[in-house]
């Protein structure tokens, strides 16, 4: 009977994909990046530290392959109805687990399109998967990890330096990575053209 049940959960498991929703960084974001690690490469050399990534994750869960129809509908309903925004990239933070990303300075905006994303567990529920993990302030990580004994010699050195950077937000990515670790795009979901829910407002009260 356990080797039947262990069996049935490895098939499970296998029939399920990884997803997540993304935003990626534009080009001058991604450049002004690649400075930056450049810089901690030349100063405190490659083994010290792994690089991060060029995009904020808002969302990550598994699904089957099946549903990702149902769920682009969904998605595509959900995210259409929220309005493109601006952020503000501003210098570095530092947490357990994050030891160095970029701080946006005001997430208010990004919480009301995350929250937006909850009625996905409805779906989720639905088919006997997990519920969305969400991510109401997303971190553009500059290093996933650090080497110990110099992680606090970079810390204090990125402290002194300065970032700043504007993006616009108008669409996200949906992702997916399979059980061989291939990640392939799904489909590219926008957002409502910035100020255009204001227009639609003011004509009604016309």
């Amino acid at each position: 009977m356990t080797e039947i049940l262990t069996s049935r959960r490895v098939y499970e498991d296998r029939s399920m994909a990884d997803y997540r929703l993304q935003v990626i960084a534009p080009e001058a974001v991604r450049e002004k990046i690649i400075e930056e690690t450049n810089y901690a490469r030349n100063v405190f050399g490659e083994e010290a530290f792994t690089g991060g990534e060029d995009c904020l994750v808002l969302a990550s869960f598994k699904a089957r392959e099946e549903m990702e129809d149902t769920l682009l509908r969904w998605l595509h309903r959900i995210i259409g109805q929220q309005e493109g925004f601006a952020i503000l990239l501003n210098n570095y933070g530092s947490l357990p687990g994050a030891p160095l990303y970029l701080r946006i300075q005001d997430p208010t905006p990004f919480h009301q399109l995350v929250d937006s994303l909850r009625v996905i567990d409805a779906l989720m529920k639905g088919n006997q998967c997990s519920s969305l993990q969400l991510y109401r302030t997303p971190r553009l990580m500059l290093m996933r990890s650090m080497k110990e004994e110099r992680e606090l010699e970079m810390l204090l050195d990125f402290s002194a330096r300065t970032f700043r950077a504007e993006m616009e937000v108008e669409e996200l990515q949906l992702v997916r990575q399979d059980s061989e670790g291939s990640i392939r795009l799904v489909s590219r979901l926008a957002l409502m053209p910035r100020g255009l829910k204001r227009q639609e407002t003011n004509n009604d009260n016309d």
